[in-house]
């Protein structure tokens, strides 16, 4: 291929999903080097941003990746050879098509379900398995991923001598580094919580003196600062921290017939986003018992019930229409809607030195 042909086939394969690019890399060496280039990845990725699939954990089984579109009722299970019959296991976050994953024996997992490739990371000194917190991002200041190990309200309450620390992996050095006692955060965090990332930032949900509160990690200062809530006029309170159009937003409910979502985009400002009704007929449900996951195309906004399956919900309408049935059977397996990338969890410490990579 001349520079003009691989400028058009990248023009071409940007538009690909990753299933059938990854079928494409045995169509020739000159393809395989363009599909697995570093460049061409960040690219397809960018395009792709707002291509979902919703992975659903489910206690002792393999998850499921499910497109959240209702008229595609795409489902089909994943494969880790970690996880097996009676394997319990928490996913802790996700970042560029990467699920951090916690496994029952204290395996840490990184791994990419749309190109079925995965790597295991150290585990840090004195590691309680499942009631960790961890945190994971892209730092874009030094082009590399970091695995953020952070304060767990569980251990504080379940652990005799817990000592709460702030330890950073970044996957280039590939070790844990504890930072200074002055990074702890002033709160603690609940383990069963995933952690969201955004403008270089990663995102919990954490317990507050009265109330949660959204506690934020900057990934290039390494700091902990707390995030102002949105207005209050009828007292309401977060129960959902999430990434919704590339905005952080968190769900405030006042526990009467509907919640509302609120984004921002600078930590400081912000826009009521949408109005959500609750189901009819399911009054029994508590605000924390809705997760919203993504946009869909159509407009409309995919909701994670707990115990009751996936919605889409028509803004317009104001109707909810199922599109999978599966129940959870732990509330505290939270699905995570992720973006299908080809990023390497393999390979990704020797392609993150060029080019940058989005974040």
């Amino acid at each position: 291929m001349n520079h003009i042909q691989e400028d058009i086939l990248v023009e071409i394969l940007k538009h690909l999903p990753v299933k059938t690019l990854m079928q494409f890399r045995c169509v020739c060496k000159s393809w395989l080097r363009l599909i697995t280039d570093p460049f061409f990845i960040n690219t397809h990725l960018h395009f792709h941003t707002n291509s979902n699939r919703i992975i659903f954990p489910r206690k002792f089984e393999p998850p499921l990746s499910i497109s959240p579109d209702p008229y595609l009722n795409s489902t089909h299970k994943l494969n880790l050879p970690y996880i097996k019959d009676f394997t319990f296991y928490y996913v802790k976050g996700h970042c560029h098509g990467l699920l951090c994953l916690i496994i029952d024996d204290g395996t840490i997992v990184l791994w990419n379900p749309s190109i079925n490739q995965h790597t295991t990371l150290p585990i840090p000194k004195k590691f309680k398995k499942t009631r960790e917190v961890l945190g994971f991002g892209f730092d874009s200041s030094i082009n590399d991923y970091k695995i953020i190990r952070a304060p767990s309200f569980d251990c504080k309450c379940e652990v005799v001598g817990y000592r709460p620390c702030v330890e950073i992996l970044t996957l280039t050095s590939n070790y844990w580094r504890k930072l200074a006692d002055e990074v702890i955060p002033p709160y603690f965090i609940d383990n069963n919580q995933q952690s969201v990332t955004v403008n270089n930032a990663v995102y919990w949900l954490a317990l507050g003196d009265v109330s949660t509160v959204v506690l934020k990690f900057n990934l290039t200062e390494e700091k902990f600062a707390v995030v102002p809530n949105p207005p209050d006029d009828c007292r309401s309170r977060i129960s959902w921290v999430g990434v919704l159009n590339n905005s952080l937003c968190v769900l405030h409910s006042n526990m009467k017939e509907y919640f509302d979502i609120w984004a921002t985009r600078d930590d400081c400002n912000w826009e009521k986003l949408i109005t959500v009704s609750k189901i009819l007929g399911l009054d029994s449900l508590e605000p924390l018992d809705y997760a919203p996951l993504c946009f869909n195309k159509d407009g409309s906004l995919v909701i994670s019930v707990t115990g009751k399956g996936l919605f889409a919900y028509d803004v317009a309408l104001d109707e909810y229409t199922m599109f999978s049935d599966v129940n959870k059977v732990s509330f505290f397996q939270e699905d995570a809607a992720y973006t299908e990338s080809l990023v390497s969890p393999e390979t990704m410490v020797i392609n993150l030195n060029t080019p940058n990579f989005i974040d």
